[in-house]
């Protein structure tokens, strides 16, 4: 009896840490769900499909590593900044739920497959290029992503209650949205940054497949 009252209140302070970021955990989920089947997705293909985009693959991480700082930091900071674009835009739609709630989904699938890859055909040399060049960015610009899903979904909502008359335009903020989604295309804008440092430093210290 002791022992479960010493765990009472912690496990009451877990419970209602996920339940205050119960969507959070939902999105990373589905972000981790999606890197699961990406990486199973190499054991399914064909063989020439497998070929086709290992080509695909192979020249986006030796460009990556060949590419002068600026262009590296465009490209970083475009890729995002338009899935932020993609969930800003669908937090104005009384139907957007299932583009949201699949967005972090489809970003992991993309993410397994090429980490997979990597490892499959490099290795341990595979890993550390994933570790050291990509992960960062992926980490950092999924979390901001996954807050961005959050707020649009709450959006999305609260203009599908609107439309159904149920007291909906009251949760509606304009402005604090534009406001949120501002500052969240800022920390895109300092991760493109990290993304590029990781990229200068570390990618030309592999020799990838």
């Amino acid at each position: 009896m002791r022992t479960i009252r010493s765990f009472s209140p912690t496990r009451r302070l877990l419970l209602r840490y996920f339940h205050a970021y119960r969507q959070v955990f939902f999105y990373a989920a589905l972000f981790l769900a999606g890197v699961l089947a990406g990486a199973l997705f190499l054991k399914s293909v064909s063989p020439e499909t497998l070929k086709n985009l290992s080509v695909l693959v192979g020249q986006f991480a030796k460009r990556r590593g060949e590419q002068d700082m600026l262009t590296t930091f465009t490209t970083s900071f475009t890729s995002t900044a338009l899935m932020l674009g993609v969930l800003f835009v669908c937090g104005f739609c009384a139907v957007a739920q299932p583009v949201i709630v699949l967005l972090p989904f489809f970003r992991g699938l993309g993410f397994g497959y090429q980490a997979g890859y990597l490892y499959a055909q490099n290795g341990f040399t595979g890993v550390g290029y994933v570790a050291l060049v990509l992960l960062p960015n992926m980490l950092l610009s999924t979390l901001i992503l996954i807050y961005g899903c959050g707020e649009a979904f709450t959006m999305s909502t609260a203009y599908y209650r609107a439309a159904k008359q149920e007291g909906g335009s009251r949760l509606i903020n304009l402005q604090n949205y534009c406001i949120k989604f501002l500052f969240l295309l800022f920390l895109v804008l300092i991760v493109s940054l990290i993304d590029t440092a990781c990229t200068f430093l570390f990618s030309r210290l592999f020799t990838l497949v």
